[in-house]
C-alpha cells in the first residue's frame, strides 16, 4: 500500500527456516529470484509493519545488499524498541516510525522472567 501511494516499485522478502546455531533473533529472509535482479543498483526502502527485534529487517537488509541493492531508509507502522538501531547506525539507515510503543526486549541471561523461572505459558505447571 505505501508503494502504491508513493507510486513506487514493490518487492517483498520471505523468511527462510532458520540455521543452525542458534544465534538469538536470526532469521534469513531472500528476495524471489525473479525479483532480486530488478533491484540492482537500486536505492530502495525497507518497509514493515511492525520492527521489534529487528530480524525481519535485518534479514531482508543483508538480502537487499546481496542482490547488489542499496538500502537507504527504513520505516514501520509501529515500532516496538530500540532492538534494532544498532544495526540500523552500522548501515547508514534512519527509521521512521508512525508510532514508538517501548516493550523491552531481554536476551535469556539477563531477562527478570528468566531468572526467576518463570514458565512462557501461565498454563504450564512448575
Amino acid at each position: 500500500m505505501i508503494a502504491a501511494e508513493l507510486e513506487a516499485e514493490f518487492a517483498y522478502t520471505e523468511p527462510q527456516p532458520a540455521a543452525a546455531g542458534g544465534q538469538l533473533y536470526s532469521v534469513a529472509y531472500r528476495l524471489p529470484n525473479t525479483v532480486a535482479p530488478l533491484l540492482k543498483d537500486k536505492r530502495v526502502a525497507i518497509i514493515d509493519d511492525a520492527i521489534n527485534a529487528g530480524s525481519a529487517l535485518r534479514g531482508t537488509f543483508h538480502a537487499l545488499v546481496a542482490a547488489g541493492a542499496k538500502p537507504a531508509v527504513a520505516g514501520a507502522l509501529i515500532v516496538l524498541s530500540d532492538t534494532a538501531s544498532p544495526f540500523l547506525a552500522a548501515n547508514g539507515l534512519v527509521l521512521e516510525g508512525l508510532v514508538t510503543l517501548a516493550t523491552p526486549l531481554w536476551a535469556p541471561e539477563v531477562c527478570p522472567l528468566c531468572a526467576r523461572r518463570a514458565p512462557l505459558d501461565s498454563t504450564a505447571q512448575s
